[in-house]
Order: C-alpha cells, then sequence, then structure tokens
C-alpha cells in the first residue's frame, strides 16, 4: 500500500460576532457563520478527513455548541481561539492574556465536556513572551507562528498599515528565532509544541484557503495541485487552515473577504477539489493525534 504523509486540517472558528467587531459595524450581521460547519462536515464524513476546529471563547453559546457537540461525535477535535478575539492580541498584559486562554477552556469544558489542549491567537498576534504561561493552562501544542517571509504582504491585503507587526504573530523572523533558539525541530517549550501551518514550498505563501480565493480559479489549482505534489513526494506533513467566512454567501461578507472573495459556487468547486485531493493523497489526523504521533518519536 502506497504511503500517505499526514494531514492536519484546521479551521478557524470566527463567528459573524467577530467579524462586525473587526471591522467595526454598526449593524449586526443576520446570518451564522457557524452554519458553514454544516456544509464542512458533510464533506469531511463523505471523504474520512478529520479536523481541528479552533473556537472563540465568546462565541460558544447554545445554538453553536450543537454544531460542536457533532463535531466531537464524528470525531474532530476543538480547540482555543482566544475567548475574545480582541485586536491587537499580542499588546494585552500576562493577566489578560492567561484569562482569555482560560476561560475559553472552562467554556469548552463546561458547554462541551472535553479538556482542550491546543491554542491559536487571533490574527497569529502571539507576544512570544506569553508562550511560556500557555503550559500552566495545559495547553500542549500552539499554532500561532506564520512562518512566511510575508507578513508585511499579509498585511497590507488585510488592509492593515505594512509597518504595523501586531496584525501578524510577532515578525517571521522573531518568530524562526524563537524555534531556533529552543535547539528544537518540534519547537518544544517546556511541555507546549508549537505547530505552525504549513506554507507553500519556494513561495514560502502560508496553506491558508483564505488567501488563494484571492487568486484567480486557475492559478489556485495550480498551486494545490503542486502543493499536494511536493508533500507527497516529500513524504511531508501538510497542516492546511480554512475558516467560517469561506464558504458564507457574499451578501454576508464584508471588508477584504466581500472585496477579494469569489462567488461562493466557485469557492465550493476550489473546496471540492481541495478536499477530494487531500482525502486521495493524505492520512488525515486532528492536530492532538499528530502531536501524540510525533510525541511517540515520529519524524516527519
Amino acid at each position: 500500500m502506497r504511503y500517505k504523509p499526514k494531514l492536519i486540517i484546521q479551521i478557524d472558528c470566527d463567528s459573524e460576532f467577530v467579524i462586525k467587531n473587526h471591522y467595526g459595524l454598526s449593524e449586526p450581521i443576520n446570518h451564522s457563520y457557524y452554519s458553514a460547519l454544516k456544509i464542512f462536515f458533510e464533506k469531511f464524513k463523505r471523504l474520512k478527513l478529520q479536523s481541528t476546529l479552533f473556537v472563540v471563547g465568546k462565541d460558544i453559546n447554545h445554538s453553536n455548541s450543537i454544531y460542536l457537540l457533532e463535531a466531537l461525535d464524528n470525531g474532530h477535535e476543538i480547540a482555543n481561539h482566544s475567548f475574545s478575539h480582541c485586536a491587537n492580541f499580542s499588546m494585552i498584559s500576562k493577566n489578560d492574556f492567561i484569562q482569555e486562554v482560560h476561560s475559553t477552556n472552562e467554556v469548552i469544558k463546561t458547554h462541551l465536556g472535553v479538556v482542550n489542549r491546543g491554542f491559536r491567537a487571533p490574527n497569529f498576534n502571539i507576544n512570544l513572551s506569553h508562550l511560556d504561561l500557555l503550559e500552566q493552562e495545559g495547553i500542549q501544542y500552539d499554532c500561532s507562528f506564520l512562518m512566511t517571509p510575508f507578513s508585511h504582504v499579509l498585511s497590507r491585503i488585510k488592509k492593515q498599515d505594512a509597518n504595523d507587526s501586531r496584525y501578524l504573530a510577532d515578525n517571521y523572523k522573531n518568530c524562526k528565532e524563537y524555534l531556533l533558539k529552543k535547539c528544537n525541530k518540534f519547537g518544544f517549550y517546556n511541555n507546549t509544541i508549537e505547530i505552525p501551518i504549513s506554507v507553500f514550498p519556494c513561495l514560502k505563501f502560508p496553506c491558508h484557503f483564505s488567501y488563494l480565493l484571492a487568486t484567480n480559479k486557475y492559478l489556485a489549482q495550480q498551486l494545490i495541485r503542486a502543493l499536494i505534489r511536493w508533500h507527497t513526494r516529500n513524504e511531508k506533513v501538510l497542516i492546511y487552515l480554512f475558516h467560517l467566512a469561506d464558504i458564507v454567501e457574499n451578501e454576508f461578507l464584508y471588508g477584504t473577504e466581500l472585496k477579494w472573495y469569489k462567488s461562493l459556487e466557485e469557492r465550493l468547486f476550489l473546496l471540492d477539489l481541495i478536499l477530494e485531493l487531500f482525502s486521495e493523497n493524505f492520512d488525515s489526523l486532528t492536530t492532538y493525534e499528530y502531536l501524540r504521533f510525533m510525541k511517540d518519536g515520529n519524524i516527519i
């Protein structure tokens, strides 16, 4: 049987409330972004794919819990994406950082009945000096690093000041130096392991569906096929990120997403293509399952 490299699908579950606050909208968005999970779940079930859902603590109410409990019933994982998804997350105090992580862990435990093990900062915007606080909150892995040298380009796409590194994690150089300083290829920090999302080979752009949607249809297909060829040929793990907004109807999109995203029909076509290729070429795991795989001594 042909060896299949590992695949970790992650979804940042930023709700309509997060989007409203991010863009400073005066009126509420009359649509549940969480309903997009129904589409993801149907496709994942058909293709036997697993995922890790990074959730914002404030978003876990009764109606959203229904989707998350369904996710758990089908073998998906829930992880922590902060409590408030506040802007400039790297600028908050250590006490506020602990509260953001702790509060969401408690909400996950109370509403969903599971213990959280993972974390990602909003917008990959992490203060490196806060990383040592994750272990005390039971966080076993962190996905807050965005290992691309193009953070300034991505900041422009998101209509941020290109000189303001607060949008993305501390810049690429600092993250890279942090991992090298720890002298561990898996990014061990005490008992917390850094697991960044993958980047496209050569291009070094993040494996982030939202950015792929900003390209034309033909180029997007060529890029994803090249990405999969590289990972299968080199037998390397692929960690790929989606957002709920990726498959929300255009009438409920705002800001950058409204400007750059294709029609929903085109986005679903590209999503189907990617997930079919993922299913054919990879062995799908949750992020925590992959963490255990690494801790068992597997180097991939």
